[in-house]
């Protein structure tokens, strides 16, 4: 990973617009890029379409009982050990103790993978871990360990990890983690969803149906099936600690046997939204009659010129690009499309050069960004600093 920072004691700075590239870039062009706005249409067409691939789905609709069906209709119920029947996100759910409830549900091995679901927290837990699905078997040898999990760690109780384990045909293992720090993560719903496609080696987290965070595993590696487990559990880990149970509500689980794409995502995250109205509003609003003003013929009233909508004459090469425009939060979005989202770890919102920025103290704020690795490179940002520091360099960007 690399890091947008600075240490030391007494300087302050301000970045804006960082957009690494493999070219090298002239001033004019470097000066044309800035600002620029990237417009991601998020087609909230909330109709839930039949998605392949699901191997498992728990609604959770039952309201009493033992048993949580599988509504995928592929057979994988599960049994409900403790964990109490309550209000969910949509309908009903499960609402779990932090001492010895969960779910166990049949493994679903599957070479790539994605898994969903809602969650409320009703309070940290910073003696044990917070587990919202255990399908792991964790090992001081990396080559013992297999499957993927979810889970909050009792050292930074706001950071989700999503942890997956996969090989290479010889068997070579690796263990990645995409996470992402909630800040707050007690107290509301939120919609995560993780998946992993062997094909590009990719490992993906979404947060309320937005990418978060990606790492890479090597390319054509599989997920290394669980095998040690007899199943894989909800709201419980087996492999970390025996008490590593979730305190809250878990609604709307589901897994599939391929990586979702961004599309699918916010469909199922705006699809599991209490009454998706379509909003009829888009219709065609006649205003568009030609006003009885047409005296002035076609006067090729200079049709404003297309506002010189910074048109970033696409630039060949760009890896990453931070605008810095979410203004709150703990993400930083990439718009160059290459999903290289970055984590913001202390760092404050505040004005930019143009639009928002972010603010980093000399004490202990930077962003965490995945490696740009590249024979040759092109490094941009906008910066502001607030002083001088005599005792430490300031690094504006740097390794982690």
């Amino acid at each position: 990973m690399r890091k947008l920072e600075k240490r030391g004691r007494m300087i302050m700075l301000r970045i804006k617009n960082v957009c690494p590239y493999m070219v090298a870039l002239i001033m004019p062009v470097l000066l044309g890029l800035i600002g620029t706005t990237m417009t991601v249409s998020a087609q909230m067409t909330p109709t839930p379409s039949p998605i392949p691939g699901e191997l498992a789905h728990y609604s959770f609709e039952e309201g009493s009982g033992v048993s949580a069906g599988d509504s995928s209709g592929n057979g994988n119920d599960g049994i409900v050990y403790g964990a109490t029947w309550t209000t969910g996100k949509i309908g009903n759910a499960l609402s779990f103790d932090n001492i010895d409830d969960y779910v166990s549900i049949p493994t679903q091995n599957s070479d790539e993978i994605s898994f969903c679901a809602w969650f409320y927290k009703n309070e940290n837990d910073t003696v044990n871990a917070d587990t919202l699905f255990d399908g792991l078997r964790n090992h001081s040898d990396l080559q013992l360990k297999e499957g993927f999990n979810f889970v909050f760690f009792n050292s930074s109780p706001n950071v989700l990890r999503f942890m997956v384990e996969t090989q290479n045909a010889a068997g070579v293992k690796m263990q990645r983690a995409a996470q992402y720090n909630f800040v707050n993560s007690v107290g509301s719903w939120h919609h995560v969803v993780g998946t992993y496609n062997k094909t590009t080696g990719d490992q993906k987290l979404f947060v309320n149906g937005q990418l978060v965070h990606t790492v890479s595993h090597q390319a054509g590696n599989t997920i290394v099936p669980l095998t040690y487990f007899p199943d894989t559990k909800i709201g419980q880990s087996a492999s970390l600690t025996r008490n590593a149970y979730f305190n809250g509500i878990i609604d709307e689980v589901c897994i599939f046997n391929r990586p979702l794409t961004g599309d699918e995502v916010m469909v199922i995250y705006s699809g599991s939204h209490v009454t998706p109205t379509p909003s009829p509003t888009p219709e065609p609003s006649p205003t568009p009659d030609p006003s009885p003003t047409p005296s002035p013929e076609p006067t090729p009233s200079p049709t404003p010129d297309p506002t010189p909508s910074p048109t970033p004459s696409p630039i060949s090469g760009e890896l990453a690009h931070y605008s810095f425009e979410e203004g709150s939060g703990v993400s930083v979005g990439d718009s160059s499309g290459n999903g290289n989202d970055g984590i913001v770890y202390g760092a404050t919102w505040a004005a930019g050069k143009i639009g928002n920025a972010l603010s980093f103290d000399n004490i202990d704020d930077y962003v965490s960004i995945p490696t740009q690795n590249s024979d040759e490179i092109s490094f941009c940002a906008w910066f502001y600093k607030y002083g001088i520091d005599t005792l430490n360099p300031a690094g504006l960007f740097g390794d982690g």
